[in-house]
Order: structure tokens, then sequence, then C-alpha cells
């Protein structure tokens, strides 16, 4: 996955958090989207 297709992935993630308001940090979200990051890597 490169770096373009990476930010899009976090970007995703960053709306579903707002459409679902969720309650975890941003951190605990950036660390979910790494972890998603490597598995699809």
């Amino acid at each position: 996955m490169d770096v373009q297709h990476r930010g899009s992935y976090i970007a995703f993630f960053l709306r579903q958090m707002e459409r679902f308001d969720a309650r975890a940090t941003k951190k605990e979200w950036r660390d979910f989207a790494i972890c998603l990051y490597v598995v699809e890597d």
C-alpha cells in the first residue's frame, strides 16, 4: 500500500469515527488505522 492509499485509508476511518460519533481518542483511532494498514500490507 503506498502513502497516498494509506492517507485515504486513514481518512476513511476518520469519517467513520465522525459518523458514529465514536468516543475513541485520536491516538486510539490512529493506532487502529496503523494496525489495519499493517494487516493490509
